[in-house]
């Protein structure tokens, strides 16, 4: 059973060189899904913008805010860039916290992939949000080349600094090995999912974001 869940999971990420729009009919689930639970929540809710470590989380709510999970499994930086102006304009969250680019890490850096993150980041900032860019959880070697993910890790540093929007940095540090790769414990066989553990440090550390730019910008999220 394990091995079955692994091997699923492991389809949701890696893409293989005949998958072609593979994952476009799943996209288009998630994005009525996304419709549904905006049009439930209204505007003002947090967003988690990302792949399938993202559709993996399952809270509704974090720190008493609403939560619309806009996790896209299999979705590199361009699949999200292609959806963000819809996304954005269904969502209208008060922050959105973009969580993308293992995939893009994986099957190597795709050319443009920087100015796709920055259209992210500008659709979002167009409707109001406040935008987080996290950096990527750690891997694990079945991942692939450690320096295709410093790289996109690199990327995703230079556009928060270009566009000028919170970079969180330093979530991963204590699931993170010296070597760079993760360590034992925090993701499940594949080397790429975060178990149960490594979310909820991620949850931990969205809730702390969340309330410090809350109280910062004087500003209520959708309850």
């Amino acid at each position: 059973m394990r091995f079955i869940l692994s091997a699923v999971l492991l389809l949701l990420v890696v893409r293989p060189a005949w998958a072609g729009n593979y994952y476009e009919p799943h996209f288009e689930s998630r994005m009525m899904t996304v419709a549904v639970n905006a049009w439930t929540v209204g505007p003002g809710a947090i967003v988690l913008l990302g792949d399938s470590n993202t559709e993996m989380m399952r809270p509704t709510a974090i720190g008493g805010c609403q939560i619309i999970n806009a996790g896209f499994g299999g979705a590199r930086i361009a699949d999200i860039a292609r959806r963000a102006d819809g996304l954005a304009d269904l969502t209208r969250p008060a922050i959105v916290h973009i969580m993308i680019g293992t995939n893009d890490a994986m099957d190597g850096v795709q050319q443009g992939a920087v100015d796709s993150l920055a259209g992210i980041v500008d659709a979002f900032q167009k409707r109001g949000a406040t935008v987080v860019l996290w950096r990527l959880p750690p891997s694990g070697p079945k991942a692939g080349d450690l320096a295709n993910f410093r790289r996109i890790n690199d990327l995703i540093t230079n556009v928060a600094k270009s566009k000028g929007v919170e970079l969180e940095s330093d979530w991963a540090g204590p699931i993170t090995g010296s070597d760079g790769y993760a360590k034992q414990g925090w993701l499940i066989g594949d080397d790429i999912h975060l178990t149960p553990n490594g979310q909820a440090a991620r949850v931990a550390r969205i809730a702390a974001l969340d309330s410090s730019i809350l109280r910062q910008r004087n500003v209520s999220c959708a309850k």
